[in-house]
């Protein structure tokens, strides 16, 4: 499925995971805010299939004004909340290593004060291993009602000592299984359990192993 053939390609694609069992809610889309103000025609297509909620793509930055940035940024998801509300649609933000905003508490404060109901966040700690990691119980309590995905994959460093004399003293990070990874997924899982328990969010966790 592509955002060419949207319309003609979604609905068999999902009729076949569906007969498969599978309940599908959850779209990894990539859709940016300005084009969707302008067209909404992706939302009305995702919604009238019965997926509600879509992972959006990134924002990055390029040049010194990273605070420009940060303030065009919530301007735009603040255009895209009506056009969200009028289709029924949830966007969702995945935090990504190297982005503009790789942690939670940098995409709080680009949602807060946002319908809960039509924008979410997804923590991803294989990302965040490489850029934006913070304490899970913190990211969970803070993000509240926003937080609605998780994405799981891992990281493992390794180092080379011959590289010792390079820029990274031999260090790597390669992707790996999480039962290899750095990450503390008893915690993670804790802290989502625990929010769980605190009822804040709005809708169901979105599991993603890409």
């Amino acid at each position: 499925v592509t955002p060419e053939n949207l319309a003609t390609a979604l609905p068999p694609f999902l009729a076949g995971l569906r007969a498969g069992g599978l309940k599908v809610t959850w779209a990894t889309a990539g859709f940016m805010p300005t084009p969707l103000v302008k067209d909404p025609t992706p939302l009305k297509i995702l919604a009238d299939n019965g997926v509600t909620e879509y992972r959006m793509g990134h924002f990055w930055y390029d040049g010194p004004d990273v605070r420009g940035v940060l303030a065009e940024v919530r301007k735009e998801l603040e255009q895209l909340a009506p056009v969200l509300e009028r289709h029924g649609v949830k966007c969702v933000y995945q935090l990504h290593h190297f982005s503009l905003v790789a942690s939670a508490t940098g995409e709080y404060d680009m949602v807060k004060g946002l319908p809960p109901e039509r924008f979410g966040v997804m923590l991803d700690p294989g990302n965040q291993s490489h850029d934006g990691w913070e304490h899970w119980h913190r990211s969970a309590r803070l993000l509240r009602e926003y937080l609605c995905g998780l994405g799981v994959k891992d990281t493992c460093p390794t180092r080379d000592p011959s590289k010792a004399d390079e820029p990274k003293k031999g260090w790597q990070q390669p992707w790996c299984p999480i039962y290899e990874g750095i990450t503390e997924w008893r915690a993670v899982m804790l802290a989502l359990a625990n929010l769980s328990r605190m009822g804040r969010w709005t809708s169901p966790y979105t599991i993603n192993t890409g």
